[in-house]
This record gives structure tokens, sequence and C-alpha cells, in this order.
């Protein structure tokens, strides 16, 4: 049984590739961002594509967010980072460098959208929640990653009314565990891609019963 469950997490979810290559990539060498595996499935049931998304941080994420949602707009200050992301963005993608720490939080202002996900794994998590929680559409959600890392940021968005759901485990390239959370309106209510919900995750038993 243990080598069993080894073998579904180094390969069936790609750990072992994505550790191998340094990058948030799944089994098939798709790109993920970089949350736990957990988050990735709950996020992975649900139908974002006709959804507008920010992501204050870049990488592998922008790529999967940018397959999967109707309009993406991403916000990166490390340069060498948004010059290895930039070739890389679909179409959908607004994708904005901002190095100024000032700048880089109030891009979201500046984008003159509302969103129905915004995504906080970069800098200065504490600031872009302050200003995020403002531009949420009714009914969306906010994902941040490391939440266990950012406890006063995770307070923060609570104080803001919305509900935390706190999703502890492995996720790509690390050997340990850590936590993303999901901050959700409590209007949330994104339909399920396969009508149901939960659907069955990556290595589950697929059983159907009441």
């Amino acid at each position: 049984m243990a080598a069993k469950a080894s073998w579904n997490l180094e390969r069936r979810y790609g750990h072992y590739r994505t550790a191998k290559l340094g990058a948030c990539v799944d089994a098939d060498g798709a790109p993920i961002p970089w949350y736990t595996y957990p988050a990735l499935e709950y996020l992975r049931q649900l139908d974002f594509s006709g959804c507008d998304v920010f992501e204050f941080g870049s990488g592998n994420s922008t790529l999967y967010w940018g397959a999967r949602c109707r309009r993406l707009f991403s916000v990166e200050d490390d340069p060498a980072w948004h010059k290895a992301v930039a070739p890389k963005i679909a179409a959908n993608t607004i994708y904005m460098f901002e190095p100024d720490a000032d700048r880089y939080v109030t891009a979201i202002a500046r984008s003159g959208a509302r969103f129905d996900g915004i995504a906080i794994d970069g800098s200065v998590r504490k600031r872009c929640a302050e200003i995020a929680v403002n531009f949420l559409k009714p009914g969306g959600l906010v994902i941040l990653d490391n939440s266990d890392w950012f406890p006063n940021t995770a307070a923060l968005l609570r104080q803001a009314g919305l509900i935390q759901v706190d999703m502890h485990g492995f996720g790509p390239i690390n050997a340990y565990t850590w936590t993303t959370s999901l901050f959700l309106q409590r209007g949330f209510g994104m339909k399920p891609i396969e009508g149901r919900q939960p659907s069955f995750s990556r290595c589950a038993v697929r059983v159907v019963k009441d």
C-alpha cells in the first residue's frame, strides 16, 4: 500500500516529473500553479471558462489560468521571471511588469475590471490582499498560497467576510507540505465542469452511491 501511495503521488500527480524539472507541471507536463495538490484538485473541477481572473505573481500559473479562464490579468515584479514567462502567454492574457511595489499592488485597480478569481502568490501579499477584496465580483474567490506563512494576510481576508478553506498537502517541486487557502464569498457557487461536485480526483476509486 505504501508503494502504491508513493506511485500515485510521484507518477500520477507528477511529483517526480515536477521535482526533476524544477518546474510546476502535472504528470503530462502541462503547466500548473505552485499550489498544493488538494487546492489544484478543487480548482480543477470548476468551470472558469466564463470567468475573469487576476493574479499577483506569475509563472506556470499564468499559462494554467490563461488556458482555463475567459480573461486573465497578471502582474509580475521580477524582471527575469517576466522575461521568461512573457513569450508563452495566451492571447487572452494581459501581462504587466511592475517592479515598483506600489504600482505592483495597484495594478489590479488599473485593470479597470472586477474579477471572479484573484490569486495572491507573489510579493507583498498582505498589501495585495487589502486591495484585492475591493475588486472581487459577487460570488468570487481569492486564492492565497503559502497561507500558513502569512497568517495575518489570511486573517485580513477573513475579516473582509470571506470564508476560509485551507488546503494542506504536498504540491509541485517541494518535498514538504504547505497550505493554499481559498477565500470564498458567501454567495460562491461556481459551476462544476462535469455537472457534479465533487468530481473524482486523480487517484480516486470511481464508485457512485447515494
